[in-house]
Parts: C-alpha cells; sequence; structure tokens
C-alpha cells in the first residue's frame, strides 16, 4: 500500500469493544466505525473499492449473526479480508465461519478478547496486502 495506511470497517454493537478497537488502530489504520450490522453493509455496498479489511462481531445482542456482513463483503469484493470476532459459544455460529475461512482463505475467527498484538499482526498483514477490487455485479 505504499505507505497509506489501510481503511478497515468496524461493524461492532458494543461500545467498549468499538472503543478498544479504535485505541488498538488508533495510529495504524484509518477506520470507519459503525454500530449496527445494516450500516456495515451499507457501507460495504456503497463504499466501492474503499475497504482493506472488516472487523465485525459474530453475534450480535438482536440474535443478527455477522455472517450477514461477511456475506455483503463477499457480494461486494473479491477477498476482502474479514475478521469475525466473537465472545459467544455459538457452536453452529462459529462452525459456519470456520467452514468459510477453511474455503475461501480470507476470513478469520477471532476469540474476544483477542491479544492485542496479535489482532494488529492478523489484521495489518491482510488489509496491508488487500487491494480493494469491487466485483462487477455484486
Amino acid at each position: 500500500m505504499s505507505g497509506e495506511k489501510p481503511h478497515i470497517l468496524v461493524v461492532e454493537d458494543e461500545f467498549p469493544v468499538r472503543e478498544c478497537i479504535r485505541m488498538i488502530f488508533k495510529n495504524l489504520a484509518d477506520l470507519t466505525i459503525v454500530n449496527d450490522y445494516t450500516a456495515g453493509i451499507t457501507e460495504l455496498e456503497d463504499q466501492a473499492s474503499r475497504y482493506n479489511g472488516v472487523i465485525t462481531d459474530l453475534r450480535w445482542a438482536n440474535g443478527i449473526s455477522g455472517l450477514d456482513v461477511l456475506k455483503a463483503a463477499e457480494r461486494t469484493y473479491d477477498g476482502l479480508p474479514v475478521f469475525v470476532l466473537t465472545g459467544h459459544g455459538n457452536f453452529d455460529l462459529v462452525a459456519a465461519v470456520e467452514k468459510k475461512a477453511s474455503e475461501v482463505g480470507y476470513v478469520e475467527l477471532m476469540i474476544k478478547p483477542p491479544e492485542v498484538s496479535e489482532l494488529q499482526r492478523r489484521v495489518m498483514e491482510k488489509a496491508n496486502g488487500y487491494i480493494p477490487i469491487r466485483k462487477q455485479n455484486p
């Protein structure tokens, strides 16, 4: 990315988690932070070629799944790195994310709270190497 900071979309409903992510990446990446999945999906669909990665929660307080954000990323971009964070033990959701991760290679599941240095390393490694490529017919 030749000196530019990557642009990361953060889709997270919990304020303390959003603030932690903001602090963790404040000098490393430009962040767009939204607090609901519909805003996250809208950002992905409307902001072509803007993002180098997405960090999203797996399970939302209202029962929505972060898989919806992942699906929007897949529909819109080729290979956009998506980091799915979870603190919940919902086996079916975790299994769905792990299956997708093994199939495509650009989805990563991380357990909350992630180790800060590991989260930084994994996100920056993938986001710095990703050039946003919007699909022609999402």
